[in-house]
């Protein structure tokens, strides 16, 4: 049985669709299994039926929740006007980072390892 998603309609593994597609494309992030669902080249090149790229779509779909109004906070004073002003901040000790616990800051830790990654 496989592991990989299965669509209901023809039965393929998506995986082994994107490779045999891929073989004669260069790098891309679907090298990687990951798909944008904006963009319909998929079903251009019949890699996906409308109805199976519909079934991928809607599949495990999650409803936006909105940020907590302490994460939104932290985003917005990263938004700053020059490089330097920006390693300044991330480079602050903040209260999070004092009292690190990942179930907590875990998304304040995302958002500053990747601005510190720009």
């Amino acid at each position: 049985m496989s592991q990989y998603w299965v669509d209901s309609v023809a039965k393929m593994n998506c995986e082994e669709r994107l490779i045999i597609f891929y073989q004669k494309e260069l790098e891309s992030l679907e090298h990687s299994f990951i798909l944008d669902m904006t963009d319909d080249h998929f079903l251009k090149n019949n890699v996906f039926a409308q109805e199976e790229w519909n079934e991928m779509f809607n599949k495990n779909k999650k409803s936006n929740t909105p940020l907590p109004n302490e994460l939104k906070q932290y985003m917005n004073a990263l938004n700053v006007t020059s490089f330097s002003k920006l390693r300044k901040k991330l480079y602050h000790i903040d209260d999070w980072k004092k009292n690190y616990n990942h179930s907590i800051h875990g998304d304040f830790d995302w958002v500053h390892v990747t601005m510190l990654n720009l």
